[in-house]
């Protein structure tokens, strides 16, 4: 039981992750526009978009099960 409740956290690290930076883009793009209606400027998205391109990634292609096929030892 000890070494199963690390594995399921660390399983969870990409879709926490992916909410975080679905929340960031969801601040940045009411909250801060609301504040900021007159130089809206998109280039600050940017980080934001990537960042939830790169969880969500992460989310669908299996990352942990391709590096550990990959370091097994036959």
């Amino acid at each position: 039981m000890s070494e199963l409740l690390p594995l399921f956290f660390a399983n969870l690290v990409p879709l926490i992750a992916f909410v975080w930076a679905l929340s960031m883009a969801f601040f940045y793009q009411s909250s801060l526009n609301t504040y900021l209606e007159d130089e809206l400027d998109n280039d600050r998205m940017i980080a934001v978009w990537i960042a939830l391109g790169f969880a969500f990634i992460f989310n669908i292609i299996p990352i942990r099960s391709i590096i550990n096929k990959s370091f097994e030892t036959t």
